[in-house]
């Protein structure tokens, strides 16, 4: 018999797995937790900016993305 997953439930499973795999020492398991969890922060940056930011916290923002900028045009990155 074929056991049916809600979209839900398959991603909590795969989640779970996931989290398994990495606590074992796989290594694809633990860049790909890792890249969720940056990805994650950024989502919750990004939706705090949109919906809760004073007029101060954006110009914060600005200027600390600004400054971020310079530093990364000015750093070599290998790809």
């Amino acid at each position: 018999m074929v056991m049916v997953q809600s979209n839900s439930e398959a991603s909590k499973r795969y989640r779970s797995n996931l989290k398994i795999r990495a606590a074992a020492g796989d290594k694809q398991a633990i860049e790909q937790l890792e890249k969720n969890r940056k990805n994650q922060l950024f989502r919750n940056a990004k939706s705090f900016i949109k919906n809760h930011a004073t007029i101060a916290q954006a110009r914060e923002i600005r200027e600390l993305t600004l400054e971020r900028e310079r530093e990364l045009k000015n750093t070599k990155v290998d790809y």
